[in-house]
């Protein structure tokens, strides 16, 4: 489900100016890491291979490394070496031949030139730390320094389909790998519902606890905390066949829901003991209040899927997903095995079903 509210206007002058920019290719990170700038720029220049191979098999659209300029080691000497193999001695002569001719044929004085000859004579010399502090400040969002290294990042551009095949064949390692916006959020949602199962595993523990203790029986905590359980199955269930995910919005309003439905539970489970000890039928009165509240919660918060925002539809769409199965499972669910177990038995002067009735 789409998270942002963009209205129809503004989608329409938005895909104009992706057509005409070409900003709606995505941009993909390739990210280099090492111990050092040094050897993170080594891993720079093997990625950077990488892209421009992909770039020639039109695999990616277009990229941008600093590997061309902010030089590894290995790069610096490698093309000293060239420099040197290609100014020989001969070709030296030869320039500063034609230099004194060309410069005294067009009023030069023939000494002019000699500073290029000097340099050209002159052993070649390796980048300094102002060279290195220089880029580096240049491209500061490339380069990425804390306390477990640094990493070295070249930005690719890649339509959708050149991103899916881009990602599948890049050669990853224990120093390179690709990632984007995209992947992050996915990475990131996919954290927050993890730990959301987790936070509801323990909540259900501690709340299945709880019950326990208050009412002394596992029977009756095992009537109380099914209906939770079928709830939530029901819940995601229906999400499910509705085509509703979860999300970072919709995962905060869904504590309330395990909250209102715990509160559903225990009133019920109140009304039906209180009848089986003293006779007294308190349970209509409980559905009343319940129905009050779920109708309340619902109007309240079910109102907002006339929102235009997809958040707040969202919200509004689990919220009443989760009350409406509470409602009808804490009702009829939750009374069905109380009366079977317990209920029943005691009217007929039988005594209630225990766990070791089963074995």
């Amino acid at each position: 489900m789409q998270m942002n509210y963009m209205s129809p206007a503004m989608s329409a002058h938005q895909k104009i100016i992706n057509q005409r920019l070409k900003v709606s290719l995505n941009s993909l990170f390739c990210v280099s890491e090492g111990k050092n700038l040094n050897e993170a720029l080594q891993q720079a220049d093997q990625s950077e291979k990488q892209l421009e191979t992909a770039l020639r098999k039109n695999e990616i659209s277009a990229y941008q490394g600093i590997a061309s300029f902010l030089l590894s080691d290995d790069k610096i000497q490698e093309r000293q070496n060239h420099w040197k193999s290609y100014w020989t001695p001969l070709k030296k002569a030869r320039l500063q031949s034609q230099l004194q001719r060309i410069g005294t044929e067009t009023g030069f004085n023939k000494t002019a030139f000699d500073g290029i000859v000097r340099l050209l004579n002159e052993a070649p010399k390796s980048p300094d730390s102002i060279y290195h502090n220089t880029f580096k400040n240049l491209f500061a969002g490339l380069v990425l320094e804390d306390s477990n290294g640094v990493r070295v990042i070249s930005v690719v551009k890649a339509s959708q389909v050149q991103r899916t095949n881009f990602i599948e064949h890049f050669t990853s390692s224990s120093h390179q790998y690709v990632t984007d916006r995209q992947m992050i959020t996915s990475r990131f949602v996919t954290l927050i519902r993890d730990d959301f199962y987790n936070i509801l595993f323990y909540t259900s523990f501690i709340v299945f606890f709880t019950i326990l203790i208050s009412y002394g029986r596992i029977e009756i905590a095992l009537i109380s905390f099914i209906p939770m359980v079928l709830t939530w199955i029901c819940i995601l269930g229906l999400m499910g066949l509705l085509g509703i995910e979860f999300n970072i919005i919709n995962i905060i309003i869904s504590t309330l829901i395990f909250g209102l439905g715990d509160d559903y539970s225990i009133f019920i489970t109140d009304g039906l003991l209180e009848k089986y000890k003293y006779g007294k039928p308190k349970l209509s009165s409980i559905r009343v209040s319940i129905y009050l509240s779920a109708m309340t919660t619902i109007i309240g918060l079910g109102v907002l899927i006339f929102a235009k925002h997809p958040a707040l539809q969202s919200i509004a769409l689990v919220s009443v997903i989760g009350i409406l199965s509470m409602l009808l499972i804490s009702q009829n669910i939750q009374p069905l095995l109380f009366n079977y177990f317990i209920q029943k038995r005691a009217n007929k002067k039988f005594h209630p079903f225990t766990l070791w009735s089963f074995t």
